[in-house]
């Protein structure tokens, strides 16, 4: 282990110290401390994990270690910086004189019953194996409201019965993404689910962050004992009816119990599964060989990527590179490929921005975040609107899929605002409802008492 690298590991860990420190218990309500764990493990854990099991990353064979280290060093430093500007802001804005408390809400802000309507035929489509083959449409629709859908349902409920159920609804929301077979949904509904009911103080115990550990853990073990055949788990992701998905688990789960857990293939998709600095790293390199920057286009291109392809109708014929700032970024600097196919490198947030114009606006954009981030926790801790809500579980499910880079900012928060032009209507219409049948029974009780 290199100077450089254990220096990364250090300023990392002070950064991460700093912020949990400021918030002592208020971590989990606060998207920029989830943003410096993720970012953590993504750029420091790592490290720790590809020494634990040296050579089981195939990727780290596309990459000198000496451009992995001043990758760590240089990412620390704008980890560090974040941390700096979100402590600095945040304590600024908690240091100003107390405005007044808003009331308590007098009925859940999310309604449950709205949540189903869109969640519950959207996965009952998903268990009947016909993704692969429904229209661009359907798949795409599924895609974007089916894992938030999920997790709006469950804070829905969880904020009309409080702490009584959550352990009740914490399994049947994980069981019920572990049919769908993504781990990373499982652990990204967990959070998003205890951070909103903390910021709406819902009086949760350790027991529940506990507990909800152990059904992660254990589901996505199960989950990755049954991907060990690859070739039919992906086609069991899309064309795997209820039962099949039900047998796949079962079996995953008893694989562990016969050691599959120290089968190389196992760990080494554990191992390249926090690996955020091989993509940095390698677009490092090219820099330091003289390959320009990308520029802001990838970015640019993102807002494009966003508008529905009813309205875009010409989205889909446009490049592959143009709808996708990853393979822009693998094109533009030449990465390494495997018969023309560019590995699952995970280019994460930091690494997309680092992309764009090299070390420079990195660090600026590492600070420039970390005040946007100080200033949206600070609303999103005091405010119990149905807006502030969405974009908590928008920006914390944002925070969590760090690895998918910059893009996922862009369609998470198209299916936000969507969800929340749905709500409105829904609202309004249920209103209209019920206002009718309060006239029509006023009008009844009137006749019968005149």
């Amino acid at each position: 282990m290199s100077l450089q690298l254990v220096t990364g590991l250090f300023i990392q860990a002070v950064a991460l110290v700093m912020v949990l420190s400021y918030l002592r218990g208020r971590w989990l309500s606060h998207t920029g401390a989830l943003f410096v764990i993720m970012a953590c493990i993504f750029y420091g854990l790592t490290e720790i994990v590809q020494l634990l099991f040296p050579r089981l990353n195939s990727y780290r064979k596309l990459i000198n270690q000496e451009y992995i280290d001043s990758w760590v060093l240089l990412i620390s430093v704008a980890v560090l910086l974040f941390a700096l500007f979100y402590i600095y802001t945040l304590r600024h804005l908690e240091r100003r004189p107390a405005e007044k408390p808003e009331p308590a809400l007098a009925k859940p802000v999310l309604d449950w019953k709205a949540m189903l309507v869109i969640t519950l035929p959207l996965y009952m489509f998903a268990l009947t194996g016909a993704l692969s083959n429904s229209t661009y449409w359907l798949s795409g629709l599924t895609g974007q409201f089916l894992f938030l859908g999920i997790s709006l349902t469950a804070i829905a409920i969880l904020l009309l019965v409080a702490e009584k159920y959550i352990y009740i609804v914490i399994i049947f929301q994980s069981i019920a993404l572990a049919l769908m077979l993504k781990r990373l949904y499982i652990l990204i509904s967990l959070v998003v689910v205890l951070s909103t009911l903390r910021r709406f103080k819902v009086n949760i115990g350790y027991r529940s962050f506990i507990f909800s550990f152990i059904v992660f853990v254990a589901l996505a073990a199960a989950i990755s004992s049954s991907r060990m055949d690859v070739s039919y788990y992906r086609n069991l992701f899309t064309e795997g009816k209820i039962g099949e998905r039900v047998s796949t688990l079962v079996s995953g789960a008893q694989d562990l119990t016969r050691g599959v857990v120290g089968n190389d293939a196992f760990v080494e998709d554990f191992v390249y599964r926090f690996d955020g600095n091989t993509f940095g790293a390698l677009i490092y390199e090219r820099m330091r060989s003289g390959t320009e920057s990308a520029g802001l286009e990838p970015f640019w291109n993102n807002f494009m990527l966003v508008i529905p392809s009813f309205i875009y109708q010409s989205k889909m014929s446009t490049s592959d590179i143009s709808r996708d700032e990853k393979l822009f970024m693998d094109v533009h600097y030449g990465l390494p490929a495997r018969n023309g196919i560019y590995p699952d490198y995970l280019p994460t947030t930091f690494g997309i921005i680092f992309g764009y114009y090299g070390p420079a606006v990195l660090l600026a954009a590492a600070a420039l975040l970390g005040f946007i981030f100080a200033r949206l926790d600070y609303w999103l801790n005091r405010s119990k609107t149905l807006i502030s809500l969405l974009v908590g579980v928008g920006l914390t499910y944002c925070v969590i899929t760090m690895e998918q880079g910059v893009v996922v900012y862009f369609v998470v928060f198209r299916g936000i605002i969507s969800i929340y032009l749905f709500l409105l209507g829904y609202n309004f219409v249920k209103g209209l409802v019920m206002g009718n049948r309060s006239a029509s029974v006023g009008s009844r009780v009137g006749e019968k008492y005149p």
